[in-house]
């Protein structure tokens, strides 16, 4: 073999080489022209401080002094202030979704009043819903019969 053989061969190596790593490149780039490209979305934390707002509830309804009266109470919650707080006490007791908890770092979450109070917006406007849907039955058979 010849020295100059020798150096053909390199040669022939080094483009071929060049040649593999150009396929690889432009395979990679379909691949990456294929994907969707989106945003990175990461959660974004809230920081929810849930026992402010108890006191809070607590203090404009359900203290010795409340700063809204029994006038007020009612009208939101459309009953009275003992009748609620003996509900507040017996879903406690009863239904495991209204007992006091805490998330696994610590962090208090809503207390059984909170959600009873929430609950008790559902409370308020299902006479509405009921009134509304009996309406829209009867329209339903009305055009049924037609």
């Amino acid at each position: 073999m010849r020295p100059d053989d020798d150096w053909y061969v390199r040669e022939a190596a080094i483009e071929c080489l060049a040649e593999m790593e150009r396929g690889r490149e432009a395979a990679e780039q379909q691949v990456q022209e294929k994907q969707i490209q989106r945003p990175i979305r990461c959660r974004t934390f809230v920081r929810r401080e849930h026992d402010l707002a108890h006191q809070r509830l607590f203090a404009d309804y359900f203290t010795e002094e409340p700063r809204w009266g029994p006038t007020v109470f009612h009208n939101r919650f459309r009953m009275r202030r003992d009748l609620f707080l003996s509900i507040v006490q017996t879903l406690e007791a009863r239904d495991p979704y209204f007992q006091y908890w805490e998330d696994g770092i610590g962090r208090p979450r809503l207390t059984p009043l909170q959600k009873c109070t929430v609950v008790s917006g559902s409370w308020r406007m299902a006479p509405r819903r009921t009134c509304l849907t009996s309406t829209f039955m009867s329209g339903r058979h009305l055009a049924a019969s037609a």
